[in-house]
């Protein structure tokens, strides 16, 4: 559907906006630069448990009002569109190396693989209220979701799958065992910390899945007295959302609890349809730890979500001209629990430097549907399907830093034994007079064990290098063996830094792949193979105008051999089965991100991808936005009690598969589309904080996947209140 926003008209309010806020901005300001960050998932390596650092005061908390007209950029004037090597080293104390147990990381500067890195902070200011409007657009990534808030989401990375970005929440694989994949529409952002992209095959450090990226995502802890903060929020299509947070922590132990549950009437997703699909979804999670000894830490993660959403059927619409099938009217509603839990003891020895961890994950992810016996296909009869998944997996890991040296550097080790035991239980009652579509209940498992090792090496504090290989020995699968290199270099005197990296990534088939639901219709292949990759990126990050801009481009491509497909309606008996594709699939693109900070109080970011996704017959790859664009502008004003914030999003064309009346596959293009959100708070004292956004502003008419209808404007307005110092209140 064509979008109502018009380009240049979008982009004259943008830049007038942004130079309307420069005007009004405190004059002729010093900027101090912004200093560097860490990032945890691009490296093995594990950081001391005695050098853990004090974070700065958290914005959960009581902290000092800001002074614009003196103070150095903090994390509230980032964007999620900067170079990583741009943003705060920990701007709050939920931050990544908060309370008695976060690991600290490695510096942006010594990164090799391309990163982008999203604060609670940003979240905070952008109001983003799902997962999916915080990744949307970021450099090389491609967001699709089939309609409504809880509708299925996928994240692309690099004109990937979905499968292959592998996803991690406090360090535990949150990616199903069903189909490998990962549902951005069950994780809201609230109680999120920080998110780290990191780009390219990471396989040699996560095994299987990692083919496109890693999304590693940190949740708050805490540091500090007893406090509770609550949010309530209203708005457009029937919108509640309430959450609450009860946090504190010292250099002995820490804990942080919340919850969230977010309700909305939706709106019709299938087009000219009138029936709504609601959503219902609850949050609930747990980070504690403590300290049992100067150099010994214990930390323990639990979250656990609960969703409801309503969703449409799918086919053709025989008494309308529409050519293809669409979402169509019905009353389905699926329900998915999900529950994470971790536990890590971590403790130096030999002074120091050795770090050892011993962890232990668990996931459990079950998913049942409900189809609409009037409006769903058979009719009149209730069909149930449901899908049940668990992965438990123990690790050890080990890492080595050896003495400093002047001439030969800094140099880590990291060793890593990790076993993995997954499962997989497909159960359905479909009517079977319309085919044999029964899941038949059985429970498939398999087994990993796997191998890994990394070293990394700093020399003359300008040149880091990594190299890290991995081995997986599967017990119902061939084993595979997968490695990875970087290297970035700071080039101070031209305030450069080119980086690079090479590795391969492979990615399991998912069970459902592997195993089928029965053995009639939804059939396993024996003779599946794994999908294997081998990709690189080369870039530059280069700072100008006093440290105050940063700008990264890279260039990235990759191969993808074996692609899975789900092989349908072959045979006499109308069976699927899943396949290889044996020719190869290729993408490549480019990558530009940049952030300036123009005064203490107002910043601006953009990015760009180009992506090239071609199957093996050299065809586009569905879904994969060949020209995405994303700009933020941010004002702070009144000391830092205002924000206001400005987030315009760019999709070019891009192609999608529809399906005739018999379910012949042709090629369209989804018309290319601007999404542009305002935001605005302000404390009317220090602990309370009102706060109002519009989404899709300019009502733009436009579909991610083909046949689905997506929100138009709305409005929404709330209010956070913090209890700080619980223990010594009216004392």
């Amino acid at each position: 559907m064509q979008s109502h926003t018009n380009f240049p008209s979008l982009s004259a309010s943008v830049v007038c906006a942004a130079a309307l806020l420069a005007c009004t901005s405190a004059e002729a300001q010093q900027v101090i630069p912004l200093p560097g960050i860490v990032i945890e998932g691009a490296t093995l390596e594990k950081a001391p448990v005695a050098k853990t650092r004090t974070p700065k005061p958290s914005d959960e908390t009581a902290a000092p009002k800001p002074n614009l007209q003196s103070a150095p950029a903090t994390a509230a004037t980032s964007t999620p569109t900067a170079v990583a090597s741009d943003l705060p080293a920990i701007a709050t104390a939920g931050g990544a190396d908060a309370g008695a147990g976060l690991r600290a990381g490695m510096p942006a500067g010594e990164i090799g693989s391309a990163v982008t890195v999203v604060t609670s902070r940003d979240i905070q200011q952008q109001q983003a209220r799902t997962s999916a409007d915080v990744l949307r657009a970021l450099p090389g990534v491609t967001v699709t979701g089939t309609g409504g808030v809880g509708s299925v989401t996928q994240v692309r990375i690099r004109g990937a799958d979905g499968r292959h970005t592998r996803v991690l929440i406090d360090g535990v694989e949150a990616n199903t065992t069903k189909d490998a994949e990962f549902d951005f529409s069950n994780l809201s952002p609230e109680d999120i910390e920080r998110i780290e992209v990191i780009r390219g095959p990471m396989s040699a450090l996560y095994g299987s899945g990692a083919l496109g990226g890693v999304i590693n995502i940190e949740t708050k802890a805490a540091r500090g007295p007893l406090s509770l903060s609550v949010r309530a929020e209203g708005g457009s299509f029937g919108t509640r959302d309430l959450a609450g947070r009860l946090a504190a922590g010292n250099d002995s132990g820490y804990f942080s609890l919340t919850a969230q549950h977010r309700t909305t009437q939706g709106f019709a997703v299938a087009p000219g349809g009138s029936i709504k699909s609601a959503t219902d979804l609850q949050s609930y999670g747990l980070r504690a730890g403590v300290t049992l000894a100067p150099a010994a830490k214990l930390d323990v993660t639990v979250r656990y979500t609960d969703k409801r959403a309503g969703f449409p059927d799918f086919g053709v619409d025989y008494l309308s001209p529409r050519p293809f099938a669409t979402a169509d009217d019905a009353r389905n509603e699926l329900v998915q629990r999900s529950l994470l839990a971790g536990v890590r003891l971590s403790w130096d020895a030999l002074n120091g430097a050795l770090t050892q961890e011993l962890k232990t994950n668990y996931t459990s992810d079950i998913s049942s549907n409900t189809f609409d016996p009037v409006f769903g296909f058979p009719p009149l009869v209730i069909n149930h399907s449901r899908d049940e998944g668990t992965r438990a997996t123990y690790a050890y890991s080990a890492t080595y830093r050896l003495p400093t040296d002047p001439h030969f550097g800094r140099h880590a080790v990291t060793g890593l034994i990790e076993k993995a035991t997954e499962t997989f239980k497909p159960f359905s009652d479909y009517d079977t007079s319309f085919g044999d579509y029964n899941g038949d209940g059985i429970m498939r498992t398999r087994n990993r064990l796997s191998y890994a090792g990394e070293w990394r090496g700093t020399f003359a504090e300008r040149l880091s290098l990594t190299a890290g290989v991995r081995r997986d020995d599967n017990d119902t699968f061939q084993d595979f063996n997968t490695w990875r290199t970087t290297a970035s270099f700071d080039w101070k005197e031209l305030a450069l830094r080119p980086h690079a990296s090479l590795g391969t990534g492979v990615k399991l088939p998912g069970m459902y792949d592997q195993f089928g639901a029965n053995s009639k219709q939804y059939q396993s292949n024996p003779n599946l193979r794994p999908e294997t990759s081998r990709g690189y990126d080369v870039g530059v990050e280069t700072k100008f105008l006093g440290g105050r801009a940063t700008t990264d481009i890279t260039y990235f491509s990759s191969v993808l051999r074996d692609k899975i497909y789900l092989n349908c309606c072959a045979g006499p008996t109308f069976n699927y089965f899943p396949d290889n594709v044996a020719n190869l699939s290729t993408r490549r693109g480019i990558e530009l991100a940049t952030s300036y900070q123009i005064t203490p109080a107002l910043y601006f970011g953009a990015a760009y991808t180009y992506t090239d996704a071609r199957q093996p017959d050299g065809t586009p790859e569905y879904r994969r936005v060949p020209h995405g664009y994303r700009f933020d502008t941010r004002y702070l004003f009144d000391d830092g009690k205002g924000t206001l914030s400005i987030a315009a999003i760019n999709n070019s064309r891009t192609p999608d598969v529809a399906f005739d009346s018999g379910f012949n596959k042709s090629r369209v293009d989804l018309q290319a589309y601007w999404l542009v959100q305002l935001a605005a708070s302000y404390k009317i004292q220090p602990n309370v904080e009102l706060y109002g956004r519009v989404e899709n502003a300019f009502n733009a008419r436009y579909q991610e996947v083909y046949g689905y209808n997506t929100a138009g404007v709305g409005a929404y307005a709330g209010v956070k209140i913090k209890f700080d110092d619980l223990l010594n209140t009216g004392k």
